[in-house]
């Protein structure tokens, strides 16, 4: 395959039997086709050629102004746009295209979207799709769209919509005004309030553990607290006992003192 005008991209040195790998094409260039290999063991190759550009205008009433032309919102037109000019499988574009697209408030309401696509020669085959663009049928592809990349964004309807006819074709070496926006897989069932399910698990497990740390360390707390208190209520009840079994008295004595007690516990005396 040939890197003229490009690099590699993600193909390798040796492409495997029934494979297929896209080169990347410089800026103002399209790639003609992926390198393939064929069932015959025939490798198609790809090349970068000068790339050729088609401008489409569209009003949309339904989107308030320029700055809400962000995000998934943004994503989701550029994308029904593409499967209307019939240059995406799925949500990725078809080899050779790029689609970029920017917006400016209209006159009265809504906004004014600029779509434009980059693709390899002849550029009449992006004049004869752009011909045959239908309101009905872009809607219906904003549609569809929504629906493969699971965003939750509001589709027009085909009041909201206006075309402002055919493509406008541009010179050759003109190249797109705004980075293509990328096109998600679907990801939306994969997230719970923007973030990550891994996220949330981690989150939640780490609250469990810290609950249970928190649990033991006041049980062990508790217990501490009730075995000091039984302790020190058992000497108390000794002492008690201790003081109330005996009885003493002292005599004085030229040489010292003569202690006389009664143990009532024992029922003994003693001197």
């Amino acid at each position: 395959m040939s890197t003229e005008h490009g690099n590699a991209g993600n193909c390798s040195s040796v492409l495997p039997f029934l494979h297929s790998c896209r080169p990347s094409c410089n800026t103002g260039y399209a790639l003609t086709r992926e390198a393939n290999c064929t069932s015959h063991a025939v490798l198609l190759q790809a090349q970068c050629v000068a790339a050729v550009y088609a401008s489409q205008n569209v009003k949309v009433t339904s989107i308030l102004s320029a700055a809400s032309y962000i995000g998934e919102v943004k994503v989701v037109m550029e994308a029904g746009y593409a499967i209307s000019m019939g240059i995406m499988t799925g949500t990725t574009l078809q080899a050779g295209y790029k689609l970029s697209s920017t917006a400016k408030s209209a006159r009265r309401a809504g906004i004014e979207i600029s779509f434009l696509v980059s693709s390899p020669p002849p550029v009449e085959a992006l004049v004869d799709r752009s011909k045959a663009f239908s309101i009905a049928i872009f809607v219906g592809n904003i549609a569809a769209a929504k629906a493969s990349l699971g965003f939750d964004v509001s589709v027009p309807t085909s009041s909201d919509v206006a075309s402002f006819g055919s493509a406008a074709v541009l010179a050759p070496t003109a190249s797109p005004t705004a980075s293509p926006t990328p096109l998600p897989t679907n990801t939306a069932a994969d997230e719970l309030m923007g973030i990550t399910l891994d996220k949330w698990v981690f989150g939640l497990l780490a609250i469990v553990v810290l609950m249970c740390l928190l649990c033991c360390t006041h049980l062990y707390c508790t217990m501490s607290i009730n075995s000091v208190q039984q302790t020190r209520s058992m000497e108390k009840k000794e002492q008690r006992k201790s003081t109330q079994s005996k009885r003493t008295s002292q005599l004085d004595v030229p040489y010292g003192k003569i202690e006389i007690g009664i143990n009532e516990t024992n029922r003994s005396a003693y001197v």
